[in-house]
């Protein structure tokens, strides 16, 4: 993997109910996971950098706008770099696929959303880098 990108998934309707999926997604190299629920819609979560770690965002509740810096110089980024933006709906199942060297940060868009979050690394050698939240226009 090496550009952010979505992985579609569906979801199955019928008489018991539906079940939502993302087919395509691999937990073959999955270490472990956490679920984010923001205060409220203003508050933005960000930077957060991983050099070596490849992260994957599903929305399991409402509606997500996460955002995307890949970095150029870690001890000494850009503050001119291009801020990607990716929507994610409960509603519309996938999963955004972040390769290592980029920064994240997310918004809620819907009160009550959660964002379902997925590490290839364990938290003992999970490197974070936070950058200062001005670093970027959200």
């Amino acid at each position: 993997m090496k550009t952010p990108h979505l992985i579609e998934g569906g979801i199955f309707h019928d008489a018991r109910g539906s079940l939502r999926f993302v087919n395509d997604f691999s937990l073959k190299d999955i270490k472990r996971f956490y679920i984010t629920e923001n205060a409220d819609t203003q508050m933005v979560r960000a930077w957060q950098g991983h050099r070596v770690e490849a992260k994957f965002f599903m929305a399991i509740a409402g509606k997500i706008d996460i955002a995307l810096v890949p970095i150029d110089h870690w001890e000494a980024p850009s503050p001119d770099l291009e801020v990607h933006h990716f929507y994610l709906d409960a509603d519309n199942p996938a999963v955004l696929a972040v390769p290592p060297g980029y920064a994240n940060g997310f918004r809620m868009q819907t009160p009550g959303a959660r964002l379902l979050v997925f590490s290839v690394s364990t938290l003992a050698d999970a490197e974070h880098i936070s950058f200062p939240p001005e670093t970027w226009k959200f």
